[in-house]
């Protein structure tokens, strides 16, 4: 009996992890079987999905191809409009142009005619007014008609007063005959 016992002892722990080892194979083969059963409902939902979504998604796309061909359409016809409005504004530029410059041109014109007459006029009584109220003797005859009165004894050349040194300072010089005067009411103001 010893030796019976002696085996039996021997054998018991071999034998005890048989039985874990064999019990630890089973639970892993049903967890195993668990989640293989888990994953197999997972992958039919997600072919579900897949499926529904591949039914749904072909008319959705299609809509919105044809929502993109209107909206490209109506962006066409905008297209066109923007290009006429630039057309209709070009054109109104162009116009404002040429009727400013009709407006502005011939003004300029009067206002520097309208320059000139009054220089011309200030001229002609500056100049009646320097050599004095005797009249000219054009006017007194013509060169025919003049008689032989004395002249007036006047300066010599020499002593002769320059008008523009006699002029008070800061007031303006007269430019000489034949220019026009640098008048600023006559100026007309460009834009």
């Amino acid at each position: 009996m010893t030796d019976s016992l002696l085996a039996v002892a021997a054998g018991a722990p071999s034998m005890a992890l048989r039985y874990a080892a064999a019990f630890f194979l089973v639970a892993v083969g049903i967890g195993l079987i668990y989640a293989l059963v888990r994953l197999g409902g997972t992958l039919g939902s997600a072919d579900k999905l897949l499926t529904d979504v591949d039914g749904e998604l072909v008319p959705l796309l299609k809509q919105a191809t044809e929502t993109l061909d209107g909206v490209n359409s109506e962006l066409d016809k905008v297209d066109v409009v923007m290009s006429s409005v630039v057309d209709v504004t070009e054109k109104v530029d162009q116009t404002t142009r040429v009727v400013e410059s009709a407006i502005t041109v011939p003004a300029k014109k009067a206002a520097a005619f309208g320059a000139g007459v009054s220089q011309a006029v200030s001229s002609f009584f500056t100049r009646g007014a320097d050599s004095g109220d005797a009249p000219a003797p054009e006017a007194a005859g013509g060169p025919a008609g003049r008689t032989s009165a004395p002249a007036e004894p006047g300066p010599a050349a020499d002593q002769v007063a320059d008008p523009v040194a006699e002029q008070a300072p800061g007031a303006a010089a007269e430019p000489p005959a034949g220019e026009p005067s640098p008048d600023p009411s006559s100026e007309v103001k460009g834009s």
